[in-house]
C-alpha cells in the first residue's frame, strides 16, 4: 500500500516538478525576507517620539540668532559618535532650520567649549535622573576674538543624544575695523574710571583684552553691529571698586561698561577692624581658635555651614566646584566710597575661585553669608552679566539658596541692614515687583535688587504655593524645589540668561529630574506663569513692560500668551492706565500735557512728537516741584514708542540750561551724557535739577526712526525752510518667533545618524 502511495507522488512530482520547484523559491525567499526584516528590527535603533517643549522658541533677528530648543521626550538628533565627540559632529554637521543651518556654517572652528557639566559628577543622592546627562557650554568668537556673551549650550542624553539645544549667537562674521591703539583705548578708559572711582586712590588696570560687542545679542538695543572693543578692567583692592570697560577702537566711544562687584573647605578671615579696607590682617585661618570678634567668629562659621550645605546636598566642593579657599573679610570701612557707618553692605568680589566675599560690620549674618557664597557659586557656574535681567537673576538666585540655610523668606533680618526684601510679598518690602508686569517694575534704572521681587516671588510660590495672579499652585517643598534652580543654574543658564531663559531653565530640569508629565513639574510651570516669566521677550535683557508690550493674563489663569511684536504702552506707575497724549500743532508747539505723578517723586510725561519725514520737533513747558524728577517718554499718537536715532539738539547745550534753573541730562543706561545720545528702540531722558525753579521749557529736534509712525504727515508739497523734511522712514526688520518640530519624514526614516532637520512654523 505504501509503495503505492509513493508510486503515485513520484507520478505528480515528475509531471508538475517545474510547478513546484518555484513554490519551494517562493516560499524560501519569503521567509528570508522575514527573517531579515526580524534581524533590522532587533539590530536598528528605536526611533522615540519627539515632543518640543511648550517653552521651546526660535526667534531669527539680522545678524542674531537666539533659540532654545528642549523636548520632553525623546531626542533632536542621534550621532555616532559620543560624549564631546558627538558634539563635534552635531557642529560639523550643522542641523537645518526650514532648510536653514541653525548655525554659521563657520562655528565649529570658531567655538570653545568651555565648560562641561555631568550629572554623574552631583551627589547620588540627587542625581535622580534615569539617563546619564551631559550639558556642554560653548563660547564664540571671530577671528580669534570672543564675543562678549554668545553662547551655545548643547545637552546630551545616553552618551550620544542631543535632547535640549540652546543658543544666542551672531551670525554675521563681520566687525568693525580697529582706528585706534589699544594704548589710546586704556587711556579713555582710565579717564572714565577716575571719573566712577573718584574716592578711590589706588586704581590698577588688572587686565585688558580684545572683545566684541554686540548689542542686539545682549538685549540692550536694536544694534546688531559686531563692535571691535578693548575690554579694560579696573579694581581698588583698597575701596571694593571693580568694573570692566567696552572702548570701540573704531570711533573711541565707551559702548559699554559692568560693575563686577555683585552686590571656600579652607576658611580665611581678615579683620579691618572698621577703620580701613583691604589689605588688611588676616585674624583665623582653617582650623585655628576663635580670634574673638563676633562678626569675624560668626563668618568663619557660617562659611562652614554653607560649604557643608552645598557639599552634602549637591556634591559643590567651594564655591567653584573645586575647592578653591573660601575668604572673608569682616569690619571694612567703606563700600564704593560709601561709609558703613552711612550705609551697611555685604558684597562678593567675583572673579578667580568665586571672589572674595566682604562685610561691613553686622552684616555677617547666615542669610546674608548664604547670599554671597551664592554670587560666588554663580560667578564660576553660569557666570551671570552684570545688570538688567541677568543681574536680578544672579540677585535671586542667592537670596533663593540662602532661604536653604536659613528657612524664612526675608532677606536682613538680624543684620545691621535689617530686612531689606521679603520673597514671599516683594512689595512689602521696599516695593518690589512680584511679577513682570508689575507697576513698580523699574524700567529707569533696571535696579537689579529690585526686580529680583519677580523671579523671588516665583521661587517661593513654587516652593509654598497658593494664589496670585488669578492661579492656584501647590508648593512642591523646598528639596525640590532648590534642587531643581540648582541644576537650571549650572546647566542650562548662561551669562545672559534673561527671566524667560529662567522659566525654560526651570522647565527642563525639572523634566530631567522629575518627568515633564510629573505633578511636581506642573505645579513649579504654574508658579513661574503667575508671574508672567513667560511673557518676557526672548532674547532681550529689559523688562518686556520696558519695551511696550502688553501684560497678558496670566498662563495659568487660562491666558494664551503667544509671543507679539508689537510694541505697544504699558500703564504708568500711579497714574492712569491710558492718558491722553494731546496731538502737536504743526511747528512743533503744543499745549502743556499733565505730567503724571509716580513713586519717590519722579514724574512722567509721554510726549509725542510730529511725526513727518526723518526730523521732529517737541516743545513742551510743564511744571515739576523743586529738587524732584522728570522722565520724558517719546511715543507717537497711538501710544507706541518712537525710535529715537539721534538727539540732534537741546536748547542750551550740555549743561542743559532751560528755563530758570540747571538741569543735566540723564541719557539712557548704554550711552555717556553727550549731544549724540542713541536708543535705536525708545528714547527716555530724565532730568535732575540742582538750583530752585520748577518750569522747564523743554524744547527738542528729533532725528527719528519710527518703529511704528502713525503720526497723521504734514504737507509735503512746500517745507517751510528750517522746518521738518519728509525723506522717506526706513522700516526695520520684524523679530519672528517660531515654534519647532523635528521633520517627521526624517524621523520615521529611522536613520542610525538621527541628524534631522527641524520644520518651523512662525508663531
Amino acid at each position: 500500500m505504501f509503495e503505492n502511495y509513493y508510486q503515485k507522488i513520484r507520478s505528480i512530482l515528475a509531471v508538475y516538478r517545474r510547478e513546484i520547484i518555484i513554490f519551494a523559491c517562493i516560499l524560501f525567499v519569503v521567509f528570508l525576507i522575514i527573517f531579515v526584516l526580524f534581524l533590522i528590527k532587533k539590530l536598528k535603533p528605536q526611533v522615540v517620539p519627539v515632543t518640543l517643549s511648550s517653552y521651546s522658541r526660535i526667534i531669527l533677528d539680522k545678524n542674531r540668532s537666539y533659540f532654545s530648543i528642549n523636548t520632553e521626550n525623546g531626542y533632536l538628533y542621534k550621532t555616532k559618535r559620543e560624549g564631546q565627540e558627538a558634539i563635534d559632529e552635531f557642529l560639523k554637521s550643522n542641523g537645518k532650520v526650514n532648510g536653514q543651518d541653525l548655525l554659521p556654517n563657520n562655528f565649529y572652528k570658531n567655538s570653545k567649549i568651555i565648560r562641561v557639566a555631568k550629572d554623574s559628577e552631583l551627589n547620588p543622592k540627587y542625581s535622580t535622573s534615569s539617563n546619564s546627562k551631559e550639558h556642554y557650554f560653548l563660547s564664540q568668537k571671530i577671528n580669534g576674538i570672543p564675543i562678549y556673551g554668545a553662547s551655545l549650550i548643547i545637552h546630551l542624553q545616553n552618551k550620544n543624544e542631543i535632547y535640549s539645544i540652546s543658543g544666542n549667537i551672531a551670525t554675521n562674521d563681520s566687525i568693525t575695523k580697529e582706528k585706534i591703539s589699544e594704548k589710546e583705548a586704556v587711556g579713555i578708559a582710565t579717564n572714565q574710571a577716575a571719573k566712577d572711582s573718584s574716592y578711590a586712590t589706588d586704581l590698577v588696570v588688572k587686565d585688558s583684552s580684545k572683545s566684541i560687542l554686540n548689542l542686539k545679542l545682549l538685549g540692550l538695543s536694536e544694534d546688531v553691529v559686531n563692535h571691535l572693543t578693548l575690554a579694560v578692567q579696573f579694581d581698588s583692592a583698597k575701596n571694593f571698586f571693580s568694573k570692566r570697560y567696552y572702548v570701540d577702537l573704531s570711533n573711541r566711544k565707551m559702548l559699554y561698561s559692568e560693575d563686577l562687584i555683585t552686590q571656600v573647605m579652607t576658611r580665611k578671615v581678615y579683620d579691618c577692624n572698621g577703620t580701613s579696607n583691604p589689605p588688611c590682617s588676616l585674624r583665623r585661618s582653617e582650623g585655628e581658635p576663635p580670634m574673638g570678634d563676633l562678626d569675624g567668629d560668626s563668618l568663619y562659621d557660617l562659611m562652614g555651614e554653607v560649604y557643608n550645605y552645598y557639599f552634602n546636598t549637591f556634591g559643590r566642593d567651594a564655591l567653584d566646584g573645586a575647592g578653591a579657599p573660601l575668604q572673608g573679610i569682616v569690619n571694612i570701612y567703606s563700600v564704593n566710597g560709601t561709609p558703613c557707618s552711612v550705609f551697611s553692605n555685604a558684597y562678593n568680589t567675583g572673579g578667580a575661585g568665586g571672589g572674595i566675599m566682604a562685610y561691613c560690620k553686622g552684616t555677617a549674618t547666615r542669610d546674608i553669608a548664604a547670599h554671597e557664597f551664592t554670587h560666588g557659586v554663580v560667578s564660576t557656574t553660569a557666570g551671570l552679566a552684570p545688570g538688567y535681567q541677568y543681574g536680578a537673576l544672579n540677585e535671586s538666585l542667592a537670596d533663593s539658596f540662602a532661604n536653604a540655610i536659613d528657612n524664612n523668606w526675608t532677606m536682613g533680618e538680624g543684620s545691621a541692614l535689617g530686612i531689606i526684601r521679603n520673597m514671599s510679598n516683594p512689595p512689602s518690602s521696599r516695593n518690589d515687583p512680584d511679577k513682570l508686569f508689575s507697576s513698580t517694575y523699574d524700567c529707569v534704572g533696571e535696579e537689579v535688587h529690585k526686580n529680583a521681587g519677580v523671579p523671588n516671588k516665583a521661587f517661593y510660590l513654587m516652593t509654598d504655593g497658593g494664589s496670585f495672579n488669578g492661579c492656584s499652585m501647590s508648593g512642591i517643598g523646598t528639596v525640590k524645589s532648590h534642587e531643581i534652580l540648582y541644576k537650571a543654574l549650572t546647566q542650562y543658564l548662561s551669562s545672559t540668561a534673561n527671566f524667560f531663559d529662567l522659566y525654560s531653565g526651570v522647565n527642563q530640569a525639572c523634566n530631567d529630574i522629575h518627568g515633564a508629565s510629573s505633578t511636581t513639574c506642573e505645579e513649579a510651570k504654574k508658579a513661574y506663569q503667575a508671574t508672567e516669566m513667560d511673557q518676557q521677550t526672548p532674547g532681550s535683557s529689559r523688562g518686556a513692560k520696558c519695551t511696550g508690550r502688553v501684560e497678558q493674563t496670566a498662563t495659568c489663569a487660562g491666558g494664551s500668551f503667544g509671543p507679539t511684536n508689537t510694541p505697544t504702552p504699558s500703564p504708568t506707575p500711579g497714574g492712569p492706565a491710558n492718558t491722553p497724549t494731546p496731538s502737536p500743532t504743526p511747528g512743533g508747539s503744543t499745549a502743556t500735557p499733565t505730567p503724571i505723578v509716580a513713586s519717590s517723586g519722579l514724574w512722567k510725561l509721554k510726549a509725542t512728537p510730529i511725526c513727518s519725514g526723518n526730523v521732529s520737533n517737541i516743545s513742551y513747558d510743564y511744571e515739576i516741584p523743586s529738587g524732584e524728577r522728570a522722565v520724558i517718554e517719546t511715543i507717537n499718537s497711538a501710544g507706541n514708542p518712537l525710535g529715537i536715532e539721534d538727539m540732534s539738539s537741546w536748547v542750551g547745550g550740555p549743561p542743559y540750561i532751560v528755563g530758570n534753573g540747571t538741569y543735566i541730562a540723564k541719557g539712557n543706561r548704554l550711552s555717556p551724557v553727550d549731544s549724540g545720545l542713541k536708543n535705536n528702540y525708545g528714547y527716555t531722558s530724565e532730568y535732575h535739577y540742582g538750583t530752585p525753579g520748577h518750569v522747564i521749557s523743554l524744547i527738542l529736534t528729533l532725528n527719528v526712526k519710527t518703529l511704528d509712525c502713525t503720526n497723521p504727515p504734514l504737507p509735503t508739497s512746500t517745507p517751510t525752510p528750517g522746518g521738518p523734511i519728509n525723506t522717506s522712514i526706513p522700516t526695520p526688520t520684524p523679530q519672528k518667533t517660531y515654534t519647532c518640530v523635528p521633520d517627521p519624514t526624517c524621523v520615521s526614516s529611522g536613520k542610525v545618524i538621527q541628524m534631522c532637520p527641524l520644520k518651523c512654523t512662525e508663531n
